[in-house]
């Protein structure tokens, strides 16, 4: 609810308080005075002026979580720090990801990359005054805790993996349009900040609302107005988790039907290793000719890349379109329903006839909304895998 407040010196603290491990004093404070005022809200509705909305029982429950952190706030010692340090030395394969990683980036960021990852601090060097305070909002409860135990208290920790890095969260390629600079630092606390400013000044106009909800996203339509229709609807990569048929069946009706440009986005990150492509991958690497590399190099200019011993850095350069069309083709035969003896399974080509809904042709770039498939090798700060696949579904046309 920083449109309250707004301003870019709060839209500067606002990037540190998201990314960075250490606070200022002034940045702590409001950190503490913010939870203050989240907990004795009455609604976020009318702490936000109607910008932001939150079903009751939900934000009791964030509340606790709010409680915690301003407990945690007056917890003496570097017990965070220590907390992120030991996780990413009990991470086997942290160690060689940073170093492939910092190999394969562009020369000029690797120092300040490998700033962030020794000390976890977005704001630059030059900038950095005195960090005395530990960032408790980046503490919770780490996932598996929770799944194992039914019952509190869990207590919070350190919770960020130390695979989870601030380039990955914005587009590399994006960002350097606009603040390019040698410090990935300097580079994303202006880019967030810029971001933050115009995310401010469009509250501000009226037009834009929230409504968050702490519930499973398959059981999320009885909070939504019952006529309530969407233009878009991005599903980012919920399909890795549940059946894509069982994801469409409860969009579909979410649609503007009046609008035939209205759509479902869906984003596939996981499916490569159903169709074992990362084995594929391997034995393309290990029957890489000289020719090949060679190709890489005059397409990206760059050594680091073209002769790198990361798979992949080449996996742009291959096309997986056979195996992701079929990966496709056997999502829409899954379902998390029971399905009667007689009935018959969806196909590809009959999902449209069953479901009204019908894939934009992603091998022809029809996507309108998302790319199908990004270029990675000029995004090389954001670490992306190669494999990251979007699907637009619109309403068969009548």
């Amino acid at each position: 609810y920083f449109h309250l407040i707004g301003g870019e010196q709060i839209a500067n603290s606002v990037t540190q308080i998201w990314y960075s491990l250490r606070l200022s004093e002034e940045d702590f404070t409001l950190v503490m005075r913010t939870l203050q005022e989240l907990i004795h809200a009455s609604s976020l509705e009318e702490l936000t002026r109607g910008t932001m909305k939150l079903e009751q029982d939900h934000l009791h429950t964030l509340v606790k979580v709010w409680r915690t952190w301003l407990h945690l706030g007056s917890r003496e010692g570097d017990w965070i720090t220590e907390e992120r340090r030991r996780m990413f030395e009990k991470d086997r394969g942290s160690k060689d990801g940073m170093e492939l990683y910092l190999k394969e980036i562009p020369k000029e960021h690797k120092a300040s990359a490998s700033d962030w990852f020794a000390n976890g601090i977005l704001l630059p060097k030059g900038s950095r005054k005195d960090l005395t305070r530990e960032n408790v909002t980046l503490t919770g409860i780490p996932a598996t805790q929770f799944l194992n135990r039914n019952d509190g208290p869990h207590p919070f920790s350190y919770i960020l993996d130390p695979s989870v890095i601030p380039f990955i969260s914005w587009d590399y390629k994006d960002v350097k349009q606009h603040f390019h600079c040698a410090s990935l630092l300097k580079m994303y606390s202006q880019c967030v900040g810029y971001l933050l400013e115009r995310c401010v000044a469009t509250l501000a106009s009226g037009k834009v609302k929230f409504h968050f909800l702490l519930s499973n996203c398959m059981e999320m339509t009885p909070f939504l107005p019952a006529d309530r229709e969407y233009d878009r609807i991005t599903t980012s990569n919920i399909v890795d988790y549940v059946p894509l048929t069982s994801l469409l069946d409860l969009c579909k009706p979410l649609l503007n039907k009046a609008n035939p440009s209205s759509v479902i986005v869906t984003e596939f990150q996981n499916w490569s290793a159903h169709v074992k492509l990362i084995q594929k991958e391997l034995l393309h690497y290990l029957q890489m000719s000289k020719s090949f590399r060679q190709q890489v190099l005059q397409d990206t200019k760059n050594p680091a890349i073209a002769y790198s011993n990361g798979k992949v850095a080449f996996v742009e350069y291959h096309d997986h379109s056979e195996e992701f069309t079929q990966f496709v083709r056997a999502a829409l035969l899954v379902t998390d329903r029971e399905i009667p003896e007689k009935a018959n399974r969806r196909t590809w080509r009959s999902v449209a006839d069953y479901n009204g809904l019908v894939a934009r042709d992603f091998l022809r770039c029809q996507n309108r909304v998302f790319p199908a498939k990004w270029m990675q090798n000029c995004r090389r700060v954001t670490m992306m895998t190669g494999f990251e696949r979007a699907v637009e579904w619109i309403v068969s046309p009548q």
